[in-house]
């Protein structure tokens, strides 16, 4: 795959109704189109990966009065 800001790869894929559920949602919170949707989980997925699978840091959330640890598969 390319990568750098000017040089984009087409890719094509199957995704099941929950992702694009997912998808679907972004697109309508942000106002933006699915390449946009696309592009911005999976820069979310890739901080969780890394943090996770590569750094073996915990991933928490936090509302400032309750954090919880989140298990990934």
């Amino acid at each position: 795959m390319s990568t750098g800001a000017h040089n984009l790869t087409k890719i094509t894929i199957y995704i099941n109704p929950a992702t694009e559920d997912a998808l679907q949602a972004v697109m309508e919170r942000e106002g933006i189109t699915l390449t946009e949707a696309v592009r911005h989980l999976v820069a979310y997925g890739d901080v969780v990966y890394r943090a996770d699978r590569v750094e073996g840091k915990m991933v928490l959330i936090s509302d400032g009065d309750q954090t919880e640890r989140i298990t990934l598969l």
